[in-house]
């Protein structure tokens, strides 16, 4: 017969996964609207599709990380904040750019794969000296921002160069995209309270750190528009998009995501994040790089090393 005492137990977790589940399904439906709306805008006023992926594309692949983080930070959960952005870092390079190195195809040309790849890895170096004495400031959150922003005019400046401009023809009605909008941002909002207060709960229940909880459960989770995103690239043999995607990821977490979540509340870095988990994101951040620019060499064994190093990392966590 089942410990009684044990039954509110199981209900609390049970309805504090609930909470977390569906504020993610909550989270990534309401991004989707988010993007489709923005997108029907972009080309309605003829900017071009190679330029809306450079900006607005991989910005809504971030939303569901830059909403939670942002939440925690402004409902006092800043070890949740970082944890999130940390995590979905790890889980990017560590998880699903594994299985665009174990596809076999060839990636991006060295050079554009490498300046991407010098751009996130100089935001994550920056995160890492910024989290030294256990906070980010609100300045320092501004400084991140300002490297979004060159990032951003980068991006716009080189999307123009090799755009043939021209106005793009978007289905459906300017009513039906503002209403996506709108309840995208929404949706968004509501999804990332939700995963917060459920993945707290679960920590509480669970005699969990915060930061574990950011660092797993909200990380992978907030990580799978990246995961569908490359998984669709590799299956229409598009492997320079996935890579692309999840450079282009890990610099918005970095930036944006951390940027934001310093800006508007607080983010704080126990001894154990600056000692460890920082330190497992820059060594993840650095193998991806040099796994992309010598793939040749390194093969497919570069991709089952990103997986066994990141399983190994998140079994040590518990």
């Amino acid at each position: 017969m089942p410990n009684i005492e044990t039954r509110p137990v199981r209900r609390l977790i049970l309805l504090q996964t609930v909470l977390f589940a569906g504020g993610l399904l909550i989270v990534i439906l309401g991004a989707d609207w988010f993007t489709d709306a923005a997108v029907w805008f972009a080309r309605r006023t003829g900017i071009p599709k190679v330029l809306i992926g450079a900006t607005v594309v991989s910005i809504a692949t971030t939303l569901p990380e830059f909403a939670v983080s942002v939440s925690a930070s402004l409902t006092g959960h800043p070890e949740v904040a970082l944890g999130n952005a940390i995590g979905s870092v790890t889980a990017n390079s560590g998880l699903i750019a594994a299985l665009s190195l174990l596809s076999g195809r060839q990636v991006p040309e060295v050079s554009v794969f490498l300046s991407s790849g010098v751009l996130m890895l100089v935001s994550g170096f920056a995160v890492a000296v910024m989290a030294l004495d256990g906070a980010l400031a609100r300045t320092e959150g501004l400084l991140l921002f300002m490297l979004l922003a060159l990032y951003m005019f980068r991006a716009v400046r080189s999307a123009r160069t090799i755009s043939t401009g021209g106005e793009t023809r978007a289905s459906g009605s300017a009513t039906h995209a503002v209403v996506k909008f709108v309840l995208g941002s929404i949706l968004i909002a509501l999804g990332s309270r939700g995963m917060v207060i459920g993945g707290v709960g679960l920590a509480r229940v669970l005699r969990i750190p915060e930061m574990v909880i950011g660092l797993t459960m909200m990380a992978v989770g907030t990580s799978i528009p990246e995961l569908v995103t490359a998984l669709a690239s590799l299956i229409k043999g598009h492997q320079d998009l996935s890579l692309g995607n999840i450079l282009g990821a890990n610099f918005l977490n970095m930036t944006w995501v951390l940027g934001g979540s310093a800006i508007f509340g607080r983010v704080t870095a126990q001894a154990w994040a600056i000692t460890r988990d920082i330190p497992v994101m820059l060594c993840f951040m650095v193998a991806l790089v040099l796994f992309g620019v010598f793939k040749r060499a390194v093969g497919r064994a570069g991709g089952v090393l990103l997986i066994g190093s990141y399983a190994l990392y998140v079994l040590s966590l518990f």
